[in-house]
């Protein structure tokens, strides 16, 4: 990925979700003029992102070497967006730390979830589903241990990954 990769879902009410994949490890999704962007920023012990290889196959939008021995793929279908920290080799990870911005969308954090609604009222449009992590290969086995820790900055949020005990 050199250059911005947008792609478009049509919705069931006919209006249209953009998502949009940057160079660095930054995704945007835009609808009806509200935006959420989200970039991965740093894993405690390992330092600040930094993709060796950005690319597009299969549909899979992958920052590869992101850390070391460490690969980000995102995966959108329909309208979800899936995100996978592939490790390569173990990596004792405390927390994963984003940085998020929204246009017209107010964020609330709820039972490890976080939603996003309109700024002038009505029910949520986006949400992030409670994190969860498996091995490879065992897909059925998953840990909910990371908990989402949200904090307000001057412009936008510091979103956290945090490994609890039981992750």
């Amino acid at each position: 990925i050199t250059t911005p990769k947008a792609i478009q879902f049509s919705l069931p009410t006919g209006e249209t979700l953009e998502m949009i994949f940057h160079q660095e490890p930054r995704v945007r999704t835009k609808y009806d003029k509200k935006e959420i962007e989200l970039e991965v920023v740093s894993v405690e012990g390992l330092g600040n992102a930094n993709p060796k290889k950005a690319f597009v196959k299969d549909g899979r939008y992958t920052y590869q070497g992101i850390f070391e021995s460490i690969d980000l793929k995102f995966t959108p279908v329909k309208s979800t967006l899936t995100e996978e920290l592939v490790l390569h080799e173990y990596k004792d990870i405390k927390s994963i730390t984003y940085d998020l911005k929204t246009i017209g969308l107010v964020v609330a954090k709820r039972e490890n979830q976080i939603f996003f609604a309109p700024e002038e009222g009505g029910e949520w449009l986006f949400a992030y589903n409670a994190p969860y992590m498996y091995e490879e290969g065992n897909t059925n086995n998953k840990s909910y241990g990371i908990e989402y820790q949200l904090e307000k900055k001057t412009f936008g949020w510091k979103l956290k990954n945090l490994l609890t005990d039981e992750g």
